[in-house]
C-alpha cells in the first residue's frame, strides 16, 4: 500500500463533470425514483467509470456494501484497517492511495446520528484519480449522509441507524465471546466438583447436602446463561443440514395452546409444504421460543398472536433492512405478530442497541440478543416494527437449506485399525479447574487418566506410550501454542486411528465437520456435568471398537453426542 499524489500520472479520463451532473440529477429525482443503496453505488461506479465502489462503517471498518457485491468474510485486510491515520487524513477531505496495484480514493462522511462512514472508489485500469474526482466523491458522501429527499431521507436515516446499532451489537459480542469462554471453564469446575461431592453419600437431611444442592442449582442457572451468551456471541458459520420449520412450529403451537391464558387467541397460518431452513433444530427452537414468549408476555389482557410463513427471494436491497447477516437468495419468511403493548419510543431507542436491555420483571430478557446471534451465525435476518393495529411484528428471514447430497448406497464395511485396547485416556486442557474436574470424574468412573496442560505435552505423552496406547484423547479446542485442532492433525499424521473428544466453551459443533470431514470426532460443550462427560466418553470408546458401515460413518459425522 503506497500513497500516491493525484495528477502524478494521467488517469484514463476525468469523470468529475459527469459525476456532478449525475448528483444534480439525483437530487432532483422524485421520491419514487430514488435508488436503493445498492443501486446508488452501482450508479456511482458507472458515472465515475470505475470497477468498484464501496461503503464501510467506522471505526471498525466493517464493509456494509460494495458494488460489485462480494462475500465480506472472504476479504483481506483493507488499507484503512491497516493504517488508522488514513481515516484522520480522510476526515479533512480525501486520500489517494494504492492497494495491490489498484488505485483507490477514500472519503469520510458523518451520518445524521453522528456515526462515521467511509466511501471509496477503486479501479485497476487507471493509474490515479484527479483532485476534481476526489472533490466529487466528497460531495457524493455528503449527499449520502443527508439522505436523498423527503420520504427517502427517512429510509436512509433508518438504515444508517440500523447499521450503527448492529455495530454496537458486534462490539458487545466480541467482549461477550471471551466472557462466555472463561465462564464456561469456571462453571465446569463448580458443576463437576459439586456433583462429585453430592455423590459422597452425604445424608439428605444434613445441612451440607442442602448447601451443595443449592450451589449446584445456582451453577446450573449460570451454565444456562453462559449458553445464551455463547449463542449471542458466536459467529462461526452455522449448520447447513437443514430442518423443517413446520415441525417446530407445530410443537410451539401445542406448547402455547397448553399454557394459554384466558382470552389468548392463537392463529398459526403456514403452508402445508415449506422448504428446509439452514438452521439446526436446537437453535431454531431457541429463536421461536424467544419471539413467541415475547409476544405472549406483551399481552396485558386478551389479545391475538398470529404466526405465518412463506417463501421469499431476498434482494441486496432487502438485506439492508434487516438485523443479522442475511444474503440475497431464497429464504423462508416467518412473521410473528401480536396485539400487545407495542414498542414505546423509549424501548425502540434501546432495542438492539443494548443487548442486555429488558422490559421484563427481574430483567429476565436476553432472548432478542440470542435470536440476533443465532440468525447472524446462520446468515439469517430479523426486523421488528409496530403493527398497523398496535403490537409488534417480528419478521424473521431464514435461509433455505441447500439440497442434501445423496447418501452412498454401498454397504461396504470399514473396520477401524486394530489396536491394543484399554481405557487409558489422555486429557488436554490449559485451564487447571477443567483439567482437574475432568480427570477426577473419569478416574472415579474407572478410567486410567493422564492429564496434561498443553498441546506440546500431549504430543510427547501420546507417543511415549506405544506399548499401552490411549483409547481416547479428550482435548480443549482453544489453547496457547498448539491448539486442539492442530494437536489432532499432528496425531493423525502418525496414527490415523486416533479417537478424539473435543471440548470447548467457545466454538460450535460444526468445526469438527469443517476441519475433519472424514472423521466422526465427538464434541462436548462447556460447561458440562461429570455424568455427561462419562457418558460421552464411553460412547466415543465403544464406537471406535466396533465395525462402522460407511453410510453410518457419514451420518455420524453430522451428529454430536455432546448435546444436553
Amino acid at each position: 500500500m503506497q500513497p500516491s499524489q493525484a495528477g502524478m500520472s494521467t488517469p484514463m479520463n476525468d469523470s468529475s463533470k459527469a459525476v456532478l451532473d449525475y448528483l444534480h440529477r439525483l437530487l432532483r429525482r422524485s421520491n419514487e425514483e430514488q435508488p436503493s443503496l445498492a443501486g446508488l453505488l452501482a450508479e456511482l461506479a458507472e458515472v465515475f467509470e470505475v470497477t468498484a465502489v464501496g461503503l464501510a462503517s467506522l471505526p471498525e471498518g466493517r464493509i456494509v456494501h460494495r458494488h460489485p457485491s462480494m462475500p465480506v468474510e472472504g476479504e483481506t485486510t483493507w488499507p484503512w484497517q491497516e493504517d488508522p491515520n488514513l481515516l484522520n487524513r480522510a476526515n479533512g477531505g480525501n486520500v489517494h492511495l494504492e492497494r495491490a496495484g489498484c488505485p483507490m480514493l477514500l472519503a469520510v462522511f458523518t451520518g445524521s446520528d453522528r456515526s462515521n462512514w467511509l466511501l471509496w472508489l477503486e479501479d485497476a485500469r487507471r493509474t490515479a484519480f484527479t483532485d476534481s474526482e476526489a472533490a466529487a466523491l466528497c460531495l457524493a458522501g455528503q449527499i449520502l449522509a443527508r439522505g436523498l429527499a423527503n420520504e427517502n431521507r427517512a429510509k436512509w436515516a433508518d438504515r444508517l441507524d440500523l447499521l450503527a446499532r448492529q455495530e454496537r451489537m458486534e462490539t458487545t459480542a466480541n467482549v461477550t465471546r471471551r466472557l462466555a469462554h472463561d465462564f464456561g471453564n469456571i462453571l465446569t469446575g463448580i458443576l463437576g466438583f459439586t456433583e462429585l461431592a453430592l455423590n459422597q453419600q452425604i445424608p439428605t437431611s444434613a445441612p451440607l447436602h442442602s448447601y451443595l444442592t443449592e450451589t449446584y442449582r445456582a451453577a446450573q442457572n449460570g451454565a444456562q446463561f453462559t449458553h445464551q451468551l455463547r449463542l449471542f456471541s458466536r459467529r462461526q458459520s452455522g449448520s447447513s443440514r437443514g430442518c423443517q420449520l413446520a415441525t417446530l412450529l407445530a410443537e410451539q403451537e401445542a406448547r402455547l395452546f397448553a399454557a394459554q391464558p384466558n382470552g389468548l387467541n392463537l392463529r398459526f397460518i403456514t403452508p402445508a409444504e415449506l422448504p428446509s431452513v439452514a438452521l439446526d433444530p436446537e437453535h431454531l427452537h431457541q429463536v421461536l421460543t424467544a419471539l413467541l414468549d415475547n409476544a405472549r408476555e406483551s399481552l396485558a389482557g386478551p389479545g391475538t398472536i398470529s404466526v405465518s410463513a412463506r417463501t421469499v427471494e431476498l434482494s441486496e436491497d432487502d438485506c439492508m433492512d434487516l438485523f443479522g447477516a442475511a444474503r440475497p437468495g431464497p429464504h423462508v419468511e416467518l412473521v410473528i405478530a401480536d396485539t400487545g403493548v407495542g414498542l414505546s419510543p423509549e424501548v425502540r431507542q434501546k432495542l438492539f442497541a443494548e443487548p442486555f436491555f429488558s422490559t421484563k420483571p427481574r430483567r429476565r430478557g436476553f432472548g432478542l440478543a440470542v435470536t440476533y446471534g443465532i440468525l447472524t451465525a446462520h446468515r439469517g435476518g430479523l426486523r421488528l416494527h409496530s403493527g398497523e393495529e398496535g403490537g409488534v411484528v417480528a419478521r424473521v428471514l431464514l435461509p433455505v437449506a441447500p439440497a442434501p447430497s445423496p447418501m452412498p448406497t454401498t454397504e461396504e464395511v470399514v473396520r477401524p485399525t486394530e489396536r491394543l485396547r484399554g481405557d487409558r485416556i489422555l486429557v488436554v486442557d490449559d485451564e487447571p479447574e477443567v483439567l482437574n474436574v475432568v480427570s477426577a470424574s473419569l478416574t472415579r468412573a474407572g478410567f486410567r487418566v493422564e492429564p496434561v496442560n498443553s498441546g506440546e505435552a500431549a504430543l510427547q505423552a501420546y507417543f511415549a506410550h506405544s506399548a499401552d496406547p490411549f483409547s481416547l484423547v479428550i482435548t480443549d479446542v482453544l489453547m496457547p501454542g498448539i491448539g486442539g485442532v492442530e494437536l489432532v492433525r499432528r496425531l493423525m499424521r502418525r496414527d490415523p486411528s486416533v479417537r478424539v473428544l473435543f471440548m470447548s466453551g467457545h466454538v460450535s459443533t460444526d468445526f469438527t465437520r469443517e476441519d475433519f470431514a472424514d472423521q466422526a470426532f465427538e464434541f462436548l460443550a462447556k460447561p458440562f456435568r461429570p455424568e455427561q462427560l462419562v457418558r460421552v466418553t464411553r460412547a466415543a470408546i465403544e464406537r471406535s471398537s466396533r465395525p462402522v458401515r460407511r453410510r453410518d460413518q457419514e451420518a455420524a459425522a453430522l451428529t454430536s453426542v455432546g448435546k444436553k
